[in-house]
């Protein structure tokens, strides 16, 4: 379920505000799915993308950023990120690997983590977990991550930078940028935008707790779960579910392990399968 981003999508939906998926790409053909009327045909589609909007396209299936582009129109022709689309049918005909692909309204993010870096959407994974003891979720870890200027995504694997977050206050410590040298760079401020980011308490933070508590508590069958939250000046939506958290980013800070509720998770399910 969470591996199938549209399904998770649908399933949470009820519980969450979500970025709507509009259509579907599945072996080079588009299809209109959702309540989204004013796109409700692949002509539709095209032509809103010809009078200025921007859409998403992501693989349905998959992680780290791989294969997610944004299509625009700009100075006459169709755009790819960064590359020119001579064809707009001919490209659309190219999705054809994997199991389909999204396609979503741009979300246009409000708030400091807009701010930040206003090219990318910029999101926090939360790491929840399911207490052994007592059935309750909690929430182990958090970080923010911003892309860096002209990305598209905020994937640290994308060469974007993650913050540390106080999973209590909300709180961020410092900013690490993605490492090319083997060696963690913790910086103060955004490296591109100059922004100031240690110090700054995320917007909507007891919401996002509230949120990915509530979320956890209706998948009582996935103890641990990696949740992608978009925050904004006013609310939070989230983005989609993780099976694979990526634990390494929610303990760059500090080992997870010298949290004592953290610790009684792993022991437990190290215990039940060894």
């Amino acid at each position: 379920m969470a591996d199938d981003k549209l399904v998770c999508e649908r399933m949470l939906a009820p519980f969450c505000k979500t970025v709507p998926t509009i259509g579907y790409i599945v072996d080079g053909k588009y299809f209109p799915i959702g309540e989204d009327k004013e796109v409700d045909t692949y002509k539709a589609f095209v032509e809103h993308v010809r009078a200025g909007e921007e859409f998403y396209i992501k693989p349905n299936f998959g992680g780290s950023g791989r294969g997610i582009g944004r299509l625009t129109w700009k100075d006459g022709s169709y755009w790819w990120n960064d590359s020119k689309v001579e064809d707009i049918d001919t490209f659309i005909k190219t999705f054809k690997e994997g199991k389909g692909y999204l396609v979503q309204r741009r979300f246009w993010q409000t708030g400091f983590s807009h701010d930040v870096n206003p090219d990318s959407v910029n999101t926090l994974r939360v790491v929840t977990m399911l207490s052994p003891s007592s059935g309750e979720p909690f929430i182990a870890g958090a970080v923010h991550r911003f892309g860096r200027k002209g990305a598209f995504v905020d994937n640290i694997a994308k060469g974007n930078i993650v913050c540390h977050v106080d999973k209590e206050t909300g709180e961020i410590k410092y900013a690490i940028l993605s490492p090319t040298n083997g060696k963690l760079e913790k910086v103060e401020d955004h490296p591109d935008t100059d922004v100031k980011i240690a110090g700054v308490i995320i917007q909507q933070w007891d919401k996002v707790k509230e949120l990915c508590l509530n979320l956890a508590k209706q998948l009582p069958f996935m103890p641990l779960c990696g949740w992608d939250i978009i925050p904004t000046a006013t609310d939070v939506y989230m983005q989609e579910l993780n099976y694979n958290p990526d634990i390494y980013l929610v303990q760059l800070d500090k080992p997870l392990l010298y949290d004592s509720k953290v610790k009684e998770f792993y022991d437990y399910y190290k215990k039940k399968y060894e």
